[in-house]
């Protein structure tokens, strides 16, 4: 009696076997390794950011015009303020001050992304905040003014503003120190002071006196922490996308995303085709036989194809963001090209390694564009904000660059140096991607390692093109 190969016993057994031989535990282990990878690659950049952050670039500007005392002395706290912040940063490299001139000059700065935030000293600081110690009812608290970019979003933002309104505080309390010893003591507040450009300000016309410790516990309480912080935000130069600074991560991870997936179609398909590997559909399997053809030809032939590809994957992601979320970009046809480039980009790159090195390059590839490069892309977390060695590996990985392009793209106008830098890295990943895959291929072919030997299966060699019959 012929024992069925089909039945379950015999199924089970040689189920059995495959666990019994080292190369299938090693898959596991592998497995279990590239788990841990990946799930390391997104905690530790969310471990503790705040404890990691390095010199988070931020704007200084003050505009404060200062006072003249009745005895010709010059006060200017704007100045004290600028050189007291300047010289605790200098103690602490969490933060990074960058003084600027003028208000517009701060503008300019946060548009180009140069910094996430800025603290703006306005230009009657001073005489608001001596007008505290007169008894005119015109006395106002002195303001300083948070100034963000609506580009800025996720926890760059968070962090930008708690830095900005920490430093406001400090300066307050520094500021209150001054103004309670001068009303204490009785002290005119800076003998009078007058204004710049042609007016008198309100403690130098006559009859104003200076507050005293008479004027009450309330007042002095006031004088403790006198400065008023408001927040404004800056218009933006292109985009209004509700979601604000989060939407230039998500777009990227689509068009990370929408770069795997042609690469890893377009290498089954063709490969099928070719009768290297079966297709399967469902519960049918063919198996065509081989196509006699050099690793190199395969490979330009699914990189010319890969690239149209991936180009328009990246293309439909744009217009598709276009239509359904209202992203506002000014120029909706750089966002197109940027995106298909992108998206290509990571077609090629997966193509390649697949080339070089076979069904593992898929794994690789998935690792490089989104397990790993997703969290080191500073959508999420500020450059800033990651450890010194991760962010300089996230400044390799396309997904920092596609990040930064399409949030010059939509929210600055296309201006950004950023913008600039991420064309550059996107078309030398594409370039790259395709110098990588011709001489690996190629390499392969120089040594003879075929694909496939031609007694696996029938060999189909291209039948050659008939010449051409001579004219009569």
């Amino acid at each position: 009696m012929t024992t069925n190969p089909n039945t379950k016993e015999d199924t089970a057994v040689r189920a059995g076997t495959v666990w019994k031989q080292p190369r299938a535990w090693l898959v596991v282990i592998v497995g279990c390794v590239l788990a841990a990878l990946s799930t390391l690659s997104y905690l530790l950049p969310a471990t503790d950011p705040e404890g990691r952050l390095h010199r988070l670039p931020l704007i200084l500007v003050s505009e404060d015009q200062g006072v003249t005392a009745a005895d010709g002395t010059r006060v200017d706290l704007g100045a004290q303020l600028v050189r007291g912040i300047t010289r605790a940063a200098a103690r602490d490299d969490r933060v990074e001050w960058t003084v600027v001139a003028d208000r517009a000059a701060a503008e300019r700065a946060l548009a180009g992304q140069d910094a996430y935030a800025a603290l703006d000293v306005p230009r009657d600081f001073t005489r608001t905040a001596l007008s505290l110690l007169s008894v005119e009812s015109s006395a106002e608290r002195p303001t300083l003014t948070v100034l963000t970019h609506r580009g800025v979003g996720g926890m760059a933002a968070s962090m930008a503003d708690k830095a900005v309104r920490a430093t406001a505080a400090k300066a307050s309390i520094q500021l209150g120190t001054q103004l309670v010893a001068r009303a204490t003591t009785g002290k005119e507040a800076t003998g009078g002071p007058t204004t710049t450009a042609g007016r008198t300000s309100e403690a130098a016309r006559a009859g104003a006196q200076p507050r005293s410790a008479a004027a009450g516990p309330g007042f002095l309480a006031l004088l403790h922490d006198p400065v008023q912080v408001t927040a404004e935000q800056q218009p933006v130069n292109a985009g209004s996308a509700p979601s604000g600074g989060t939407v230039p991560l998500y777009l990227a991870v689509a068009l990370l995303i929408s770069g795997l997936l042609p690469a890893s179609l377009l290498t089954m398909l063709v490969d099928a085709r070719l009768g290297y590997v079966p297709l399967e559909i469902g519960p049918r399997r063919l198996l065509k036989p081989i196509v006699a053809i050099a690793r190199s030809s395969t490979f330009l032939a699914k990189a010319v194809i890969g690239a149209v590809m991936g180009f328009a994957a990246g293309a439909v992601v744009a217009a598709v963001g276009l239509a359904s979320v209202d992203l506002g970009a000014q120029a909706p046809g750089r966002l197109v090209v940027f995106c298909g480039l992108a998206c290509a980009a990571v077609t090629l790159l997966t193509l390649a390694l697949f080339a070089v090195f076979g069904a593992p390059g898929q794994i690789l590839a998935l690792l490089v564009a989104t397990l790993i490069g997703i969290p080191l892309s500073g959508g999420a977390i500020p450059p800033e904000a990651l450890p010194a060695g991760l962010d300089t590996l996230g400044r390799l990985l396309p997904a920092r660059h596609v990040v930064e392009g399409v949030r010059s793209l939509l929210f600055y106008g296309g201006d950004a140096r950023q913008l600039t830098t991420a064309w550059l890295v996107m078309g030398a990943y594409a370039f790259g991607s395709v110098l990588l895959g011709l001489l690996g291929s190629h390499f392969y072919d120089r040594r003879g390692y075929r694909r496939a030997h031609e007694h696996d299966r029938p060999v189909v060699h291209p039948a050659p093109e008939p010449l051409p019959r001579p004219s009569s």
